[in-house]
């Protein structure tokens, strides 16, 4: 049974018990407004803001799709990533050797390619 005051998933209790608004953070908060109110005059500017924000929209979901298709693969080598348009082969390469690290992703070499097993995936489909 739910219980508002025990966290749920051994979160920690709300607020947290370390300062949050320091110089650090509020230096950045001031940057990220100063951003947005500049966009926002730059957005007054557009004939039909619609458009920006549904090609945002679009975007989001061609990329969405082309991750969720990466990541239902029982693998995945990094040009599916390039062909996907989700990174370059720097970035890509990146990301693939941290989810490597946290044992997300098992390499396995395979000529000149790597094939990155989904570790996950791979012990759900042989176990069931």
């Amino acid at each position: 049974m739910f219980n508002p005051e025990k966290p749920y998933n051994k979160l920690p209790l709300l607020p947290p018990g370390i300062e949050l608004e320091t110089k650090a953070v509020l230096k950045q908060a001031a940057k990220a407004g100063a951003a947005l109110a500049e966009l926002k005059g730059y957005a007054g500017l557009l004939p039909d803001k619609q458009l920006l924000i549904d090609s945002i929209v679009l975007q989001e979901a061609k990329d969405s799709s082309a991750i969720e298709n990466i990541v239902k693969k029982p693998y995945v080598r990094i040009n599916d990533i390039i062909a996907a348009k989700l990174a370059s082969r720097n970035i890509a390469s990146g990301y693939l050797k941290k989810l490597e690290e946290i044992k997300l992703l098992k390499p396995h070499k395979t000529g000149r390619d790597v094939l990155f097993e989904n570790v996950a995936l791979v012990n759900i489909l042989k176990n069931g």
